[in-house]
Formats: C-alpha cells, structure tokens, sequence
C-alpha cells in the first residue's frame, strides 16, 4: 500500500510539473495571447490524479475544447479553401501554404514526459520487485525436487 502511495505522490509531481511546463509551451508559441478563448484555455488546464480500485492509478488532464484545433492547425488563420490562399499555393514556389501552422503546445510536450514518467515508475516498481526477493529466505534446494519419475 505505501508504494502506491509513493507512486500515487510521484504521479501528483509529474502532473503539477507537467502543468507548468504546458502553460510554459502556450506562452512560448503564443497560443493563450490571442483573444479571449484563448486566455480561457490558458486558464481552463487542469489535471486531477487518483487512485482506482486494484492499485491503479489514473491522471485526467482537461483544458478547453478548441486547443486541441490549435494545436493540430485548424482554424487559427485563413481558410484554406479561400481566393488568397489558392493563390498563395499557386504563386509559392514549394507548392505550400503558409497558412494554419500547427502550434504544438499540448502533444509534443505532454506525450514526451509521459514517456518519462513511464521510465520513472517502472524503475521505482523494479527496484521494489529486487528488495522484495531480496527479503525472502530461500532454503537449500531437496534433492527430491530434480529427480526423475
């Protein structure tokens, strides 16, 4: 029970951290400076962690709708169907738009700690897996045990 604990305080951690460093990425690419949705969503992250019955543990991280369709590039600049940005496609030279450039503020940064945190917790849990063995008296082996029938 003390090691969910210690994993359930560990997961806490990584989500407050994991806050800061996603309002850190909003401010970075400007995400929450736009208008008034935007410094909803800036206020609107929000994590909560608990622990589930059979010794899981279970992170909700929730923000405003439309971040997700700024983090994808939907939406944030000029239709892409429009007079200007066909005639943009046509006249550039590569052959792409310039328009509705994603601004990754939740995927990258959010789905590289939790790879960390995975490492993190599944070391924590190796590491109490050996001190468990370690503690168990193992008695000498019976003969009777490799003998054939």
């Amino acid at each position: 029970m003390s090691q969910l604990i210690e994993v359930l305080e560990l997961v806490q951690a990584w989500a407050d951290r994991n806050n800061k460093i996603l309002r850190s990425e909003m401010r970075k690419l400007k995400v929450g400076e736009k208008g008034k949705g935007d410094k909803e969503l800036f206020f609107s992250l929000r994590n909560n962690v608990y622990a589930n019955a059979g010794d899981t543990i279970q992170m909700d991280l929730s923000f405003m709708t439309h971040g997700r369709f700024r983090d994808m590039g939907a939406g944030s600049k000029s239709k892409i169907e429009s007079q200007a940005s066909n005639r943009e496609i046509a006249l550039n030279p590569t052959g792409k738009s310039k328009g509705r450039t994603p601004a990754k503020w939740y995927s990258k940064p959010f789905y590289g700690r939790l790879n960390a945190l995975m490492g993190i917790v599944s070391g924590q849990i190796q590491e109490t897996i050996v001190e468990t063995i370690k503690q168990v008296e193992v008695g000498p082996l019976e003969r009777s045990n490799f003998r054939k029938k």
